[in-house]
């Protein structure tokens, strides 16, 4: 095995930083790579000095009025490309939509899709099946 398919190269940083504990676990078993130089210290998506520029780059966003006095979810929807169950992740999201009490707001991708393919329709809205209101 070379050195180029095993641990050895990041284990000459300081710190070799991943986003996931499993990312961590991951190099270590199967990497060789050395316990004192991997860590996981998140995602930097929720750091606060990215939010603050995702925040000046996104378009400004105002919760609709029938929402006010509801609990607040944003959905980050995941690439559909990225090991998901596309029926599951509708399915879920129409779950929560119906929940009294929520307002629910989705979030695209942030990097936009991987491949130029068009969101997956469950089996249960393709033609033939019966249309229904999400909002009613």
């Amino acid at each position: 095995m070379s050195a180029r398919s095993t641990g050895a190269t990041r284990n000459r940083f300081a710190a070799y930083v991943l986003n996931t504990e499993h990312h961590r676990r991951w190099h270590l078993d199967y990497t060789m790579g050395d316990p004192e130089v991997m860590e996981s210290w998140g995602s930097l998506r929720w750091a606060p000095e990215w939010v603050a520029v995702n925040r000046e780059a996104a378009p400004p966003f105002a919760w609709p009025v029938n929402g006010v006095d509801r609990l607040k979810v944003a959905f980050m929807v995941p690439q559909w490309v990225d090991r998901v169950d596309p029926e599951a992740i509708v399915e879920l999201v129409e779950r929560v939509h119906r929940l009294d009490g929520v307002s629910l707001a989705l979030k695209g991708p942030s990097a936009g899709p991987r491949e130029p393919r068009p969101v997956p329709v469950p089996r249960k809205h393709r033609l033939g099946a019966r249309p229904r209101r999400l909002d009613g």
